[in-house]
């Protein structure tokens, strides 16, 4: 006679359903965008001189800030601020 045990695993991610991780990762994406949309404020707060050290308009905050509320501004930012750099080091380049 042979004895078989039967463990139970732990649910990891491979086995969990793909509509739960789906509900996960909108619920990270949800918190993720509700966080940024808080350093959105702390943005609002700065000085004129502040948010050109980072390459910031306020213009560009509230572009960020245009879109639908389940958008994340900061990577509306990013681009922004990746495309102004993009375009000053080729003005740069040229002269």
């Amino acid at each position: 006679m042979s004895a078989i045990e039967f463990v139970r695993l732990p649910l990891t991610a491979g086995t969990r359903s793909v509509g739960k991780v789906r509900v996960l990762r909108a619920l990270n994406a949800l918190f993720r965008t509700w966080r940024n949309r808080g350093e959105m404020r702390r943005l609002s707060e700065m000085t004129e001189w502040e948010l050109a050290d980072i390459g910031l308009t306020r213009r560009d905050l509230a572009l960020a800030c245009d879109g639908p509320m389940s958008s994340d501004p900061t990577r509306i930012l990013q681009r922004i601020v990746v495309e102004r750099a993009a375009r000053d080091y080729a003005a740069r380049k040229v002269s």
